[in-house]
């Protein structure tokens, strides 16, 4: 993908290499900007790189972005949904603290995924994401839940609420 970046011609377009990803190259001049100037596409994350260069004085700036359809979501639920029984309330939790895709990504994903005639055995998926952030770098944890409008045993409100703030279940 290097190589395509480098041989390409300076251009203000954009331009698809393949499937693969979208690229940027052109001729940057004093603009320190070297990315994020290729849009997102929609409900994808990017995993994104950009590089400037220097030849004979004109600055160069390549700049590459690669949606990431994450399949894994879809993959986990099929695989997940033979386990968990039609007659019991269920509910999945998964820990995406290491996928490139955000919470916010994932859920819609998840989302799709629940039909009137499949994954009716999860009441609800619950992401859970945990990290680092700040100047301090302190703790941070992210829950979301989705609900699954067509479960056989839908899960009560009150115990996603439990799981959306775990402080206040305390003793």
């Amino acid at each position: 993908m290097a190589e395509a970046v480098r041989l390409h011609p300076d251009s203000n377009e954009i331009w698809p290499l393949e499937t693969i990803a979208f690229i940027s190259k052109r001729v940057a001049g004093d603009d320190a900007n070297v990315g994020p100037t290729i849009p997102s596409p929609e409900a994808a994350a990017i995993i994104g790189n950009a590089r400037c260069s220097v030849d004979s004085g004109v600055r160069t700036a390549g700049i590459v972005r690669v949606p990431v359809t994450d399949t894994r979501a879809k993959r986990l639920l099929y695989g997940e949904s033979p386990h968990f029984s039609r007659d019991e309330m269920n509910v999945l939790v998964m820990d995406v603290t290491s996928v490139v895709s955000s919470l916010k990504v994932w859920s819609q994903l998840i989302e799709k995924c629940f039909q009137p005639e499949q994954n009716r055995r999860f009441g609800a998926i619950v992401l859970f994401s945990a990290g680092i952030t700040g100047e301090k770098m302190s703790a941070l944890q992210e829950w979301k839940v989705v609900r699954n409008p067509y479960a056989y045993k839908p899960i009560p409100e009150s115990l996603l609420e439990k799981i959306l703030t775990p402080e206040s279940s305390g003793p």
